[in-house]
C-alpha cells in the first residue's frame, strides 16, 4: 500500500482484519470469545478472539455507515450459497477468511470508498 491516507472502508477493514490476522485470534460460531471459549461481546474487555463479523463489530462498536459498508463490501463477495458474512466465516478457512478481507481492502482501495 503507498503511503496515502486510507478511505474509512478501507482503513476500517485493514483495522478489522489486523484484529484476526493470527488464527489464534479468530473464532467460529461467536463475534466473540474470551480465554475460556466462552462467547462475549466483540468489543468486550475480556474478548481474545473474533469471528470476522465480531471484528467489524471491534473496529466500529455500533451498526453504522462505516460498519454497514465494509459489511455490504464483503457480503457481495462472497457465494450467494452463504447467508452473511457470519456464514461464510464458520464455514471456511481461517485462510479463506483473510483472502475474503484482502480482496474487500483492495476494491475499497481500487474504488476509494
Amino acid at each position: 500500500m503507498s503511503n496515502r491516507t486510507l478511505s474509512k472502508t478501507a482503513a476500517g477493514l485493514v483495522k478489522a482484519r489486523a484484529l484476526i490476522a493470527d488464527k489464534k485470534d479468530w473464532c467460529i460460531h461467536a463475534q466473540g470469545r474470551d480465554r475460556f471459549g466462552q462467547s462475549v461481546g466483540p468489543s468486550a474487555a475480556s474478548c481474545t478472539q473474533r469471528c470476522l463479523y465480531g471484528a467489524l463489530g471491534a473496529v466500529y462498536g455500533k451498526w453504522g455507515e462505516s460498519r454497514m459498508a465494509e459489511a455490504m463490501l464483503l457480503t457481495s463477495l462472497i457465494p450467494r450459497s452463504y447467508r452473511s458474512i457470519a456464514d461464510y466465516n464458520n464455514e471456511n478457512s481461517h485462510e479463506d477468511v483473510l483472502a475474503l478481507m484482502d480482496k474487500g481492502i483492495a476494491i475499497a482501495i481500487q474504488r476509494n470508498i
